[in-house]
């Protein structure tokens, strides 16, 4: 039977119990009490815990009650010294979780295991019920959380338990109470925006949306500045559609682009005109995510990327500093991305 995030959580419960009774078979709380304490259902529990028999973790005395199998502790003795760390992404639902996401936390995982010699263990909800966020997060006994781009409601809950003391750092994300490590978008923007003008282009647009253009935008107008353009020169798009007519105007009237940030390659890709695509940097020079390239091979132009392994390394360092005491609440790391030619 395929274990589900809830089941997963009574598990990691029922191991945690055995590793604190050092060697001592202890009676585990029913069914009904464990499914009430992690908030998840009474059948998940009644699952769990017969696998767990089945595995000869546990054992059962009827009408009695459930206990763990002092010999299964051996397998934990050596866990005793080792750091709990939670990582969560997003909602704690794991749906449609873009590539950089997974690469961070593949990258935070990595660098728990060679520089805190922690033990990385994904978070995963099963709903997304605000009110059970703080109480599953605290069941789950960490010794402090890793969370990348959380939901609101997600946030609230971190909020209170780095209040209550819990080590949090958030990643790809604002905030002015958690320690956050995120993208540095004005330098990006600057960074891309200069790449672009030292290949030549004068007539660049960017479609992306409104939000991230806002962020990127200082770093924009200054290399605008410093090239002696207005910046009212600056062409900015938050729709594909409308883009894509206006480029398709722009073509007819002989004034086309010869430079595009790219934030839908795919949709764009498909409705513009052959040398126009992608395809030709010599006729127009696209800026797009180097995640596309594994679906769109044949783009050529300046791919970008979140530096996924920096921003990792960061955020361990800023939870080691409040695991060793330091107040690192109002800190922020902001790390520009990368650009690479496919020229």
């Amino acid at each position: 039977m395929k274990e589900t995030g809830a089941s997963l959580l009574v598990r990691h419960e029922v191991v945690r119990l055995i590793q604190e009774a050092r060697g001592q078979s202890i009676r585990l709380p029913s069914s009904t009490e464990m499914a009430r304490q992690l908030s998840v259902s009474q059948r998940t529990v009644a699952a769990e815990y017969k696998r767990l028999t089945d595995e000869n973790w546990i054992y059962g005395i009827p009408g009695v009650g459930t206990f763990t199998k002092p010999n299964r502790e051996y397998f934990y003795r050596e866990a005793e010294h080792i750091r709990n760390i939670g990582i969560g992404i997003g909602n704690g639902l794991y749906y449609a979780i873009p590539r950089p996401l997974w690469e961070a936390q593949m990258q935070c995982g990595l660098k728990l295991y060679d520089t805190l010699k922690a033990q990385p263990h994904p978070v995963i909800f099963t709903n997304t019920n605000s009110r059970d966020f703080h109480s599953l997060l605290k069941a789950g006994h960490y010794d402090g959380l890793l969370w990348l781009q959380p939901s609101p409601a997600v946030e609230e809950s971190l909020r209170k338990l780095h209040r209550e003391g819990m080590p949090v750092v958030t990643l790809f994300h604002e905030s002015d109470s958690l320690p956050v490590v995120t993208a540095d978008y004005a330098a990006t923007g600057e960074l891309l925006a200069e790449a672009l003008f030292r290949k030549g282009c004068r007539r660049i647009w960017w479609l992306m949306n409104e939000r991230y253009f806002q962020e990127f935008r200082p770093g924009i107008e200054a290399v605008y500045r410093r090239e002696k353009l207005p910046p009212e020169e600056i062409c900015f798009f938050d729709s594909p559609e409308r883009f894509v007519v206006e480029f398709q105007a722009a073509l007819q009237h002989n004034c086309p682009p010869d430079g595009v940030y790219m934030n839908w390659p795919r949709y764009c890709h498909n409705r513009l005109p052959a040398g126009w695509r992608g395809d030709d940097p010599e006729q127009c020079l696209w800026c797009f995510d180097e995640t596309v390239l594994s679906a769109m091979p044949d783009l050529r132009g300046i791919a970008y990327r979140y530096r996924t392994e920096e921003m990792a390394a960061e955020a361990v360092k800023l939870l080691w500093s409040q695991i060793d005491g330091a107040d690192v609440s109002a800190v922020c790391r902001k790390i520009p991305k990368s650009i690479t030619y496919h020229l």
